[in-house]
């Protein structure tokens, strides 16, 4: 959250593949058997969710975006970059894309004693 700026941890989506809803996601295993770039069954994924105690919300994108959605490249996309590891090294890099932008910000002094 502190590279990014979100005020989320984790992010998922739903896609459907061949008749069947899965959450695509990148993660590290922690709580789920298999790290990287992924997918995992809707119901099974909610057992994983329930199992790691994690508040799950469920965003449904706007009219608009849903306009401009194309599901199919999105699929294509995944199945580009399913199994590629979860992606510290990218995110990492992502902070020093141009000259000047992007690197965060200073951390703030009462982060040190956390970190520690």
């Amino acid at each position: 959250m502190y590279g990014t700026g979100s005020r989320g941890a984790h992010c998922t989506m739903a896609l459907w593949f061949d008749d069947e809803l899965y959450v695509v996601e990148s993660q590290d295993a922690w709580y789920w058997p298999n790290a990287g770039i992924q997918r995992t069954p809707y119901l099974q994924w909610l057992s994983y969710a329930a199992d790691a105690s994690f508040n799950v919300v469920l965003l449904p994108m706007s009219a608009e975006a849903q306009l401009k959605f194309n599901e199919k490249a999105a699929n294509d996309w995944f199945f580009e970059t399913e199994g590629l590891p979860y992606g510290y090294h990218n995110f990492l890099f992502g902070w020093m894309d141009t000259q000047r932008d992007n690197l965060p910000p200073a951390m703030a002094n009462e982060l040190l004693p956390i970190v520690l």
